[in-house]
């Protein structure tokens, strides 16, 4: 799963100030926030039985379902077939509550109920890729991205990499065209990469050129990825808990997050080498 937004570090919605205990939990919040500090403490029935209370309040409770699943499944099939009960079930909620209307539906992340959910989906698009369900993965991203133009989630990495992977240049055009207010280096390594799987090489130059003026730190990382020295920066990224926007990291991340791709490859980042004359 992605490290930015995994749910071991998901905050449901806002902590109080102060000190939540069993006698002073009111609300699913609240019993929600109890599990975490258990699970962190190594006591995963007692995290259960929190989160049961939690979902015993609210029996919709996207967050309260999601650690649940965690805890409780290990099945692959059956992380798959629970995660889509569970965003139907969020879905039906949201729409219950008026949420997916025209006027809603392109600003879900503005909207905290309909957090969980978005979290819930961009997770369950990472499980589809670890699956090899590329294409429902897409879809998946697509959505997420239709429900919330601004992609807080930043699920337009993933996406442009599944259109690197499966050779689609003109969606991946189309996502780059969507968010060009700002270069990204995620968005242009992923579009370098797709451009040479096709064989555009002109094309693939011109984007990893793009993206050297954007990210003054893309030759050391290519320069290390080479050199397969990225393991201890990898570690300390995932210590921080996030990366440095246009940095080495945040190549480090977009690489490792989609090594699906990279891994199909093997030869890409010797050109890119040679092609910027390193």
């Amino acid at each position: 799963f992605s490290w930015g937004t995994s749910p071991d570090n998901a905050v449901y919605n806002a902590k109080v100030m102060e000190q939540v205990t069993e006698e002073t939990a009111k609300t699913a919040d609240d019993w929600l926030n109890l599990a975490e500090d258990s699970l962190e403490a190594g006591n995963q029935q007692e995290a259960l039985r929190f989160a049961r209370k939690a979902q015993k309040l609210e029996p919709d409770n996207i967050d309260a379902e999601w650690f649940i699943i965690r805890q409780e499944v290990k099945d692959p099939d059956t992380l798959l077939r629970r995660i889509r009960m569970a965003l139907e079930m969020g879905k039906n909620s949201l729409e219950k509550q008026g949420f997916f209307t025209e006027e809603q539906i392109g600003d879900f992340w503005q909207i905290i109920e309909t957090r969980p959910y978005m979290r819930l989906k961009e997770q369950f698009i990472a499980l589809l890729v670890e699956f090899g369900m590329l294409r429902t993965a897409v879809r998946e991203a697509e959505d997420v991205i239709r429900l919330n133009t601004q992609d807080n989630l930043g699920v337009r990495f993933t996406l442009i990499h599944l259109y690197a992977m499966l050779e689609e240049a003109d969606s991946a055009e189309a996502l780059l065209k969507q968010f060009s207010k700002h270069d990204e280096g995620p968005m242009l390594l992923g579009l370098a990469l797709l451009y040479y799987k096709l064989g555009e090489t002109e094309k693939a130059e011109k984007a990893a050129r793009r993206l050297t003026k954007i990210n003054k730190e893309t030759r050391a990382f290519i320069r290390d990825e080479l050199a397969d020295n990225l393991e201890r920066k990898i570690k300390d990224i995932k210590d921080k808990g996030g990366y440095r926007p246009l940095s080495e990291e945040e190549l480090i991340v977009a690489v490792t997050e989609n090594e699906y791709v990279y891994s199909h490859t093997p030869f890409f980042f010797n050109w890119l080498s040679k092609t910027l004359k390193m």
